[in-house]
């Protein structure tokens, strides 16, 4: 699987005008990175209610158990990957408004124009 800087840099952005809500587009911005974490943490809630039945269900283990878990060097690098992939997904409208103005062969990659997002260049 490529990642990363060798990724291809393809738009993933709808043909069209993107439907505006408010007068400031960075409202809009944020309104749908908003958006996009209500999805995420609805996702989550309901994916950690069945796992904490099931493993109640089964007498698995304990809250204790999970509480002290620490993850060895192969799941860290996963939950760190994860991660970098929630974020991905999190700053796609600004990555779609950056791909509209920009060139294809000209695209950073998500991580470059995560900054420029927070250093308020976008």
């Amino acid at each position: 699987m490529i990642s990363g800087e060798d990724a291809p840099r393809l738009r993933r952005t709808a043909k069209g005008k993107r439907p505006r809500y408010f007068s400031d587009p960075a409202v809009d911005r944020l309104l749908g990175i908003l958006m996009t974490l209500v999805g995420e943490v609805s996702v989550l809630r309901d994916r950690l209610d069945s796992v904490e039945r099931l493993i109640e269900k089964g007498g698995l283990f304990k809250q204790e158990d999970i509480d002290g878990f620490q993850p060895d060097e192969e799941a860290e690098a996963e939950r760190e990957n994860a991660r970098r992939r929630y974020v991905e997904r999190v700053m796609r409208v600004v990555q779609n408004e950056y791909e509209e103005t920009t060139p294809v062969a000209a695209m950073p990659p998500v991580a470059e124009v995560h900054s420029q997002f927070e250093e308020g260049k976008l």
